[in-house]
């Protein structure tokens, strides 16, 4: 029942039990107070008066009131009640809900972004296994070059007097010496130039295999950090909603219990006047009364549980706490002591935040003229992703960036600091 049909049962209710009180020759005085503002208590009140007056109002008039307050209030009001406890309901969903979804969310990461970046770090320590081979390659072989070369000696002396015969010995005995180490020193320099550009071939898909790993890995915090702050946004509301409702609630439960006593003492009081004797004598028993008047209605149906809200649930970031950027990313990452390829590491581009809190990549400078980048807070790193950066079109850079979370005002700023630097 809306509360404009609830307040015309009351006015109906009132008025019928006042035409009844008139009829009957009631001393029950009309009251004051607007019929729109009168409750079940005052109600209940001029009820009281009427029995202990002695006398029974009409029972038609009475029957009307009845009708009005078990087939109307009451139902109303337990209405009312249910309707509360609903949204009692929705709200501790709502809690769990939040709590819910973050695991989701935390799911869904460990089994993709996670996965990923767990991936990206195996191909990266293989990468640089086989950089470490190849370097070992490179030494040895360019070693042998070196040995080569420190053995070589001039047998002879160029004659002072630069006398004909002297100078004919002389050619020939370095043409015995220098001639057969020619094409040795051809191989040899041939098989340390090669292995030193496998080097550089391994070197240069490591750096980038780095690259893609601690933008993975800034990429992964990333979610994790959002899928917390987001636990954190929606957690702090739902429980705001949930308590404001039991406090509110809570208040209405009181008036709501002695509603319901009113009511319930009401049709006492009826049930006595529609009865056979006083219908007969016109009078009301006055046993008939004390039961009403000393009757304690039962008002637990009122009664709410409002439960318990749930604890936020934990969103652990132990994974990412040591990122790119941190000494402990290194540590962990790179300078274990397992580690086979912690030397051929280069240096790490840390984890940016953005405008929102979040991180990202730091994006490297374009405008740098000599081997280093520059992060949006101006630290400069080595830039070991040089090679394959400058072999791209701008709009690659910018949509390779956008990739991995930077937003166009990072690259602005990053690209400010840059030239600041120049």
């Amino acid at each position: 029942m809306s509360p404009f049909l609830r307040a015309c049962a009351w006015v109906l209710a009132i008025q019928t039990l006042e035409a009844a009180a008139v009829n009957a020759k009631s001393p029950l005085v009309r009251s004051s107070k607007p019929i729109m503002g009168r409750s079940a208590t005052s109600l209940l009140q001029e009820i009281e008066e009427m029995a202990r007056a002695g006398q029974a109002p009409d029972s038609e008039k009475v029957n009307i009131i009845k009708n009005i307050v078990a087939d109307e209030l009451k139902p109303d009001l337990e209405k009312t009640h249910a309707a509360a406890t609903v949204v009692v309901g929705e709200n501790l969903a709502s809690i769990d809900e939040c709590n819910s979804n973050s695991l989701t969310r935390a799911t869904e990461i460990q089994t993709t972004t996670e996965v990923t970046v767990g991936e990206k770090r195996d191909g990266h320590e293989t990468c640089r296994i086989a950089e470490k081979g190849k370097t070992a390659t490179r030494d040895q072989e360019c070693k042998e070059l070196d040995d080569f070369l420190d053995l070589v000696r001039d047998p002879v002396n160029l004659p002072t007097q630069r006398r004909r015969a002297e100078m004919v010995d002389y050619v020939k005995d370095k043409s015995q010496y220098f001639c057969p180490k020619g094409p040795e020193v051809i191989i040899l320099d041939k098989e340390c130039t090669d292995a030193e550009t496998e080097r550089v071939k391994q070197k240069v898909i490591c750096d980038r295999d780095q690259a893609t790993f601690e933008a993975g890995f800034c990429t992964w915090r990333t979610e994790l950090m959002d899928n917390c702050a987001a636990l954190s946004v929606c957690y702090e509301a739902a429980v705001k909603t949930y308590t404001e409702h039991k406090t509110a609630t809570s208040e209405l439960v009181t008036k709501w219990k002695l509603e319901w006593a009113a009511l319930d003492k009401i049709l006492c009081y009826l049930d006595v006047w529609i009865g056979e004797g006083a219908v007969s004598t016109g009078t009301v028993d006055a046993a008939a009364y004390s039961h009403c008047n000393a009757k304690t209605p039962d008002t637990s149906s009122m009664v709410i549980d409002f439960g318990t809200a749930a604890d936020q649930a934990v969103c652990p970031l132990d994974a990412v706490a040591n990122h790119p950027g941190t000494s402990g990313f290194v540590s962990i990452e790179y300078h274990h002591d397992q580690s086979e390829f912690s030397a051929f590491v280069e240096d790490s581009i840390s984890c940016i935040s953005s405008a929102q809190g979040t991180t990202t990549l730091a994006p490297a400078s374009f405008a740098e003229t000599s081997p280093s980048i520059v992060e949006a807070d101006g630290t400069v790193h080595a830039a070991y992703q040089r090679s394959h950066l400058e072999d791209m079109e701008v709009t690659e850079l910018m949509r390779l960036l956008k990739s991995m979370g930077a937003s166009t005002s990072d690259i602005k700023g990053a690209l400010a600091d840059s030239i600041m630097q120049i």
